[in-house]
């Protein structure tokens, strides 16, 4: 977020909230929510509390971890989509790939593939009864990288980029 006018947006969705619930909050209260949610981009967050305010049943100002669930459960759909997506994007390339075992140019794609059937040779050599399960397989696998670089990224660049050195190492 961009500190202060995301501060000013945010404050004014505090207020909204408390309007609509018929709860009064603290400038310290406004203060901490924002600080503990300043890594969901103001956006997301405005569509969250027009949610949270049309669906809420009690008048109670949401935790910050209802917030970040509903946000999370968002981010869940959209990651099962893009898992998706990245399994229809392998089944093309496979038979561009298969043959000669190359990369594809996106590397989560590729460790996925890696992960999930041992190389692109491997993909899409099981047996084609248990191609939903390989699908779930290779999906899970998919989002399991996703999850895991997004945590990297929380990390501090030192650390990052130790990680992503050991990464090529392990590749070579």
């Amino acid at each position: 977020m961009e500190k202060k006018k995301d501060f000013e947006r945010f404050s004014k969705l505090m207020r909204g909230m408390e309007i609509a619930m018929g709860k009064e909050t603290s400038r310290d209260r406004v203060e901490l929510y924002f600080k503990l949610l300043e890594d969901m981009d103001i956006e997301t967050l405005e569509k969250v509390f027009i949610e949270i305010i049309k669906t809420e049943k009690y008048p109670t100002i949401p935790t910050i971890g209802k917030i970040r669930s509903i946000i999370e459960g968002e981010r869940e759909d959209i990651l099962e989509d893009e898992a998706n997506v990245a399994w229809q994007q392998a089944c093309k390339l496979v038979w561009h790939l298969g043959a000669d075992g190359g990369q594809s140019g996106d590397h989560i794609l590729d460790e996925a593939v890696q992960l999930a059937f041992g190389g692109w040779r491997q993909f899409g050599k099981t047996d084609k009864n248990y191609e939903t399960g390989d699908r779930k397989h290779f999906m899970n696998c998919y989002k399991g990288i996703i999850n895991r670089e997004k945590r990297e990224a929380l990390k501090p660049a030192d650390i990052r980029k130790q990680l992503k050195e050991n990464r090529e190492k392990l590749d070579k």
